[in-house]
């Protein structure tokens, strides 16, 4: 997961310019440099690709040569009948969980917490190619500490598409059955103390709701 940034990282190693973007039918690669870089990034691209990715085949052809000065992640191309996979959700990493407990983290508590190597995909998509613009995301824009750590290629949020944080991603609420708000900040206390009375808790996950009660 977080292919395009693992790609545009081992560019970089190679000392390659171009650029990376998806496309309808997956990733695509313009890499210019000497014949040995380009035959190790060639190779790189399977061998050292993240765990989670599902490299089925690389198509290699020979293009003209376009003197680009860098490399670089470029805007998507939407333009053809998708035909490349959505990927799955994954569980918030070991990294992303420790920010989340960390007191002084700036996303502890977040539950919506993510990086290229985690969180929604599948649940949150609604067009091809995957980009934030095409998930359920696009209604949420990053702040200023969000897309410092999107653009930087040092980040491990680097390019992750569902990034966000408590101040300007999806937060959560408890309403009654009525639709009234309770609880307000606590609303995760206030939902335990129901659950202990035998209240009934409908909870909305990434993909559906679960019932919770105390049997």
């Amino acid at each position: 997961m977080g292919f395009r940034p693992f790609v545009y990282r081992l560019a970089c190693e190679h000392n390659l310019t171009g650029h990376v973007i998806n496309d309808a039918h997956g990733v695509r690669v313009h890499a210019e440099g000497d014949e040995s870089s380009l035959l190790a990034f060639e190779r790189d691209l399977v061998s050292r690709a993240p765990e989670v990715a599902n490299v089925y085949s690389v198509d290699t052809r020979e293009a003209d040569f376009r003197f680009f000065d860098s490399f670089t992640i470029g805007e998507s191309d939407g333009g053809e009948p998708a035909t490349a996979g959505i990927s799955p959700d994954l569980p918030a990493c070991g990294e992303c969980l420790q920010e989340m407990l960390d007191g002084a983290d700036r996303r502890t508590g977040y539950p919506y917490i993510n990086c290229s190597a985690c969180g929604p995909r599948f649940s949150i998509i609604r067009a091809m190619p995957y980009d934030r613009a095409a998930t359920t995301m696009r209604d949420w824009q990053m702040c200023e500490a969000c897309s410092v750590e999107y653009l930087d290629p040092a980040d491990r949020r680097f390019h992750a598409q569902p990034i966000a944080c408590s101040q300007c991603g999806p937060g959560y609420r408890l309403v009654d059955s009525t639709g009234l708000a309770v609880g307000g900040t606590g609303a995760i206390a206030e939902a335990a103390l129901r659950l202990r009375a035998g209240e009934i808790v409908a909870i909305k996950g990434i993909g559906g709701y679960h019932l919770a009660c105390d049997a």
